[in-house]
């Protein structure tokens, strides 16, 4: 009897631990078609919404319901250094031309929805650190397959 009420009590106890919280993500960042500069934010995947904010100030304060997503798409982007690079030169010609031959690497998350009657997109630059856990997170909360797009055909990119 003494077992089977502890068990009870321990099952209570943590049954309350397993309730989703929201997923968040402080390594993102944001642009727009009215917002062309990217801003850092964080980003949070609740029970019903996506919400992204400005890390500093409130140039950025963004909520997007699960219902009124349309799409999500994911897509992973690699570039030579040829700027910067050419920019390094002028102080080492080795330093810059080792510079143009290393690659970059950026994840790019793009969110379409809609916001009344207008169609609306918001994209996101993803932490190589954090990509995975934010697509994993939107498929599991959302129930939408995050479409993955390769960067030769995608205009995500800037």
């Amino acid at each position: 009897m003494k077992k089977t009420i502890l068990s009870l009590a321990l099952i209570l106890a943590l049954v309350p631990a397993g309730v989703a919280e929201d997923a968040s993500f402080s390594k993102s960042k944001f642009s727009s078609v009215k917002q062309s500069k990217e801003i850092d934010v964080n980003l949070s995947i609740a029970d019903s919404k996506i919400l992204v904010k400005s890390r500093k100030g409130s140039a950025v304060d963004l909520a997007i319901p699960f219902s009124s997503i349309e799409s999500i798409t994911y897509e992973f982007a690699e570039r030579h250094r040829v700027a910067e690079g050419a920019s390094v030169m002028v102080l080492s010609l080795g330093a810059g031309a080792i510079l143009m031959a290393t690659k970059t690497k950026s994840h790019w998350l793009a969110i379409k929805y809609h916001e009344a009657n207008a169609r609306q997109e918001a994209v996101l630059q993803l932490d190589k650190s954090e990509y995975k856990d934010v697509i994993a997170a939107l498929e599991t909360r959302t129930g939408k397959k995050v479409e993955m797009r390769d960067a030769k055909t995608s205009e995500l990119n800037p």
